[in-house]
Formats: structure tokens, sequence, C-alpha cells
């Protein structure tokens, strides 16, 4: 039971406890031969197929994946009810699929109790078990937490009959956090605006993080760019199983705006939610505009012939969180960009799907999700210009969350012109270690005014856009509220494409 190449005068010596039990000792002893019959009586009940079914795919599941799911993930991802000197979580996924294991957390609070799951919404089957083989006399003296730590039995015994139905909008929605958490408008919601106003930045919406951005004056002309789009949305098993999947050139028309005089379109990373709906976008309805992203990005683009001369790679010329990096002026004048080294956070326990970079022209786009590498993922500080060509508004833009120093713009960048607008991916901001998106990116950029993007689902048409599967919106909100405590925030909707507009002097 507990061989793990340790001395055996030292293991037994260390498990006082245990060694008042002949069955153990028994075991312990003997494991080999226990191991072994298991073996056998299932072999001659279903022979192979049982034995793979009733004994290897359980002990590899559960005894090996399961205990090393725990271990990692149990330690890196998820909320902590306590402040246990090590780094436990409580991971809801977990917690359903190991019978209660998964409040990690807990059980580090309260080591030796047969119990795990303390909320009455954290279920516990091996709890439960344990309780009906003291019910039945063949355990007992079974430890459970204080009494002030359990959950209220009235409040228990109410929600039993709801428990089902809960477990299997759990599974079915994976945790997703309400979207009025997050507080989505749709329409145009005017920032510092007077009735009647001269000159004025609209902020369009475009799905996956994207934007339109439409700098109006009256002196200069309307000047436009775009980060990149995204209304296709294949789903969920098309994408992960490897399907063909193609720009939906319906729901491209029928849901972006106007973008005929869009000069620019930046992309942070080349996955298909940022790139795939671009390139439609740029051949078709923004044909003069110029693609800038990595050097992946604009291998992909290159096997479009027509568009070559129209895909610039920022990635040589990228800064960090201690070096500027190079403005680049945006064709037709009015706007600059200055790339920055990001990365892109893991999607599901600490997985980073479609990662890798691609380093070759190729010759046709890719036809799953999985040719759409990301490359190395770039942040944006976006300037907006006067006549001049000094900034009027300024925005840092991430398609992706990252750790810091990752994405971060330089203090002497941000001394010479604050950043206005922070435009946040939510996204897969859980899956970065330390709880550290995005209050360490707000305590450097200090911004005046935060919009979310990146948080709807973008495997599903469904109207109105529910957020992500396994977003967590109100830990995104609890941490968004105190890295900027009092202030407030914008999440304007992809369906309609809805707008900030920020109103210039």
């Amino acid at each position: 039971l507990l061989d793990d190449d340790y001395p055996e005068r030292e293991l037994i010596a260390a498990t006082a406890d245990l060694r008042r039990y002949p069955e153990l000792r028994w075991l312990h002893r003997w494991s080999l031969v226990a191991g072994l019959t298991a073996i056998g009586l299932i072999w001659l009940a279903g022979g192979f197929t049982g034995l793979a079914v009733g004994y290897c795919l359980p002990l590899c599941l559960l005894g090996v994946h399961g205990t090393s799911a725990v271990n990692y993930v149990g330690h890196r991802f998820g909320p902590r009810r306590y402040a246990t000197p090590d780094r436990s979580t409580n991971h809801p996924l977990l917690g359903f699929l190991l019978l209660g294991e998964g409040w990690h957390n807990n059980h580090h609070r309260f080591p030796g109790s047969a119990r795990c799951g303390l909320a009455w919404w954290e279920i516990d089957p091996v709890h439960r078990g344990i309780r009906l083989l003291a019910a039945l006399g063949l355990v007992w003296a079974v430890r459970d937490v204080p009494a002030a730590h359990r959950p209220p039995a009235r409040r228990l015994a109410a929600a039993r009959p709801a428990v089902a139905s809960l477990l299997g909008l759990f599974v079915l929605s994976g945790c997703t956090g309400p979207v009025q958490a997050l507080a989505p408008f749709t329409g145009t919601r005017p920032v510092d605006c007077p009735a009647e106003p001269r000159a004025y930045v609209d902020l369009t919406y475009t799905g996956a993080g994207g934007f339109l951005i439409r700098h109006h004056d009256p002196r200069t002309g309307d000047r436009a760019i775009m980060t990149g789009p995204f209304v296709s949305n294949p789903g969920l098993a098309r994408s992960l199983l490897g399907f063909t999947i193609a720009p939906d050139r319906s729901r491209i028309d029928r849901l972006l705006p106007p973008m005929g005089d869009v000069t620019a379109i930046l992309v942070g990373h080349a996955h298909y939610d940022h790139l795939m709906d671009a390139i439609d976008v740029a051949e078709r309805s923004a044909t003069g505009a110029v693609l800038y992203g990595n050097d992946t990005m604009k291998h992909i683009v290159n096997a479009r012939p027509a568009l070559r001369a129209r895909a610039v790679s920022l990635e040589p010329f990228a800064g960090d969180d201690r070096t500027p990096g190079r403005w680049e002026t945006l064709p037709g004048g009015g706007m600059r960009v200055m790339a920055l080294r990001s990365e892109h956070a893991p999607q599901f326990l600490g997985v980073r799907a479609f990662a890798g970079e691609i380093d070759h022209d190729l010759s046709a786009l890719p036809r799953s999700a999985y040719g759409w590498k990301g490359g190395q993922t770039l942040a944006f500080l976006i300037d907006v210009l006067d006549e001049a060509g000094a900034p009027l508004l300024r925005f840092h833009y991430q398609d992706a969350a990252s750790a810091p120093p990752l994405g971060l713009p330089p203090p002497r960048t941000l001394a010479e012109r604050p950043v206005d607008v922070a435009l946040l991916c939510v996204a897969s901001f859980d899956q970065v270690r330390d709880e550290q998106y995005p209050a360490p990116l707000l305590a450097r950029l200090r911004p005046r005014h935060v919009v979310l993007a990146h948080w709807e689902n973008f495997f599903s048409t469904a109207t109105p856009p529910a957020p992500l599967p396994f977003l967590d919106t109100r830990e995104f909100v609890r941490r968004l509220t105190e890295a900027r405590p009092g202030q407030p925030w914008h999440t304007p909707s992809p369906v309609p494409a809805s707008t900030v507009r920020f109103c210039l002097p």
C-alpha cells in the first residue's frame, strides 16, 4: 500500500496509526498477491475486455491520471477558500470527475477529515460512501471537519431535489458564470461626451477580441483600423476534432459593420478565431487593408497571393516590458501601433491548444483549427493621432491573457503618454498562474477606461451570446473590481456589434 522505495523500517515507523489494522498489514506485505488475484478474477469474469474496462481503464484514469491531475491542476488553477501554506485550490471540474477529490484546498485545510466538499454544492460521493460504510458498521471513528465549516443540514436537504438538474447543467455549461456579471450592453455607449460631440473615437466590438476603431473628425475625415474580427463561430466539436472550418460569409456580411475604409488589421496571434475571418474581410470588404501580426501570421496570409504585399510582420520590431518597440505608422496616417511581446495563456487545465509556429509560406490556408498555429503572441499599443502626429487617445490591446511581465509596456513609453483605454481579454484569465491577470497589467497601465472582450462563446451562434464555457465571470469581476475599486468598465456585445464612444477634446 505504501511502497514508494522508502526503507521498510522507516516506513513502518512512520505509520503507527495504520499498523493497528491487521488487514492493512497483510495487504502491505502481500500487495502483489492481492493485485494479481484481482486481475485473475476480473479476467475470469469478463475476459480481456473485462480486464481492460474493469481494471486497466479505472487504474489508468483514476489511479494515475486522476491523481496526477489533482496534484498538478489542484495546485495551480481554481479558487482558494483557505489560506493554507501551500498552493492548493478547489477545482470544480476535478471535484465532479474525481468524486470529491478536486476540493483540494478544503482537503489541505482539514487533511484528517473524510469530508472534502464543504459547501452544499461541492459534491463529495466518497464522503457519502464512507458515511454509508459507517452506518453499516464496517468503518468507525470517521473524522469530520469542525461543525462551523459544514454545510447547513436544512439547506442541504432543501437543495437535494435540484442537485440532479444542477449537475446536468454543470457538465453542459462547464461551470460557466452568469453573463450578467460582466454587464454586457448593446448599442452605443458614449463616454465623456457632450450633447453634440465634434470629434470622437468609436470602438465597435466585432467578436473574439476584435474591434473596429474609427476616428471621426470633421477636419481630417474618418480614419479606421481594426483588430482581428471573428463571427464565423464553428462549433466546439468541429474545431477540437479537426474537421474542416472556413469563414461563414453570410454571418460576416450580416453581423460585421461596414469596413470599406479600414486601412489596417492588427492580429495578435494567428489562431483561427483571430485570423481566419480577418483574411476574408481583407479579401472582400477592407480590400485596401494591410494585415499586421507575427511571423506565423505572415506565412499563413501568404497562402493568398493577392494578399502577400499586404501582410507585414511586426514580430522583429516588438518591444517588451523594459524596451520600447518600434512605432509603425499605419496606412493613411492618423494612427500608429507598437507591438509588444506577450503570450497566450492556456485555454483549459494548463493546456495550450493550437500552439506552435509556422516558419514557411503556406500554399493554402489551413483546413482545420489545428493548422492555425498561434506563433509569437503580440500585444499592441495603438495611438489615435492629431494632425500634428501627437497622441489623442491611447489603447492597450491584447487578444490573449498573459502572465506578467509579458504584454506589459515599458515604463518609459507610458511616461511619455499614459494609456487611456485598456482592452482586456477575459478568455482564459484564470489559467494565468498565481491569479496574475488582470491586476498586474492594470497596475502598470493605470487606464482611465477598461473595455472587456473575448468573453463570449465563439463556439456558438446563439443570440444573445453567452459566456465562454468554463468562464468564471464572477471571479473575473472580483479581480477587476479589486484592481480598480469603484470604477466602471464596459462590455460591448458582438451581436449586434456594439460600440463604446470616446469623445475627444
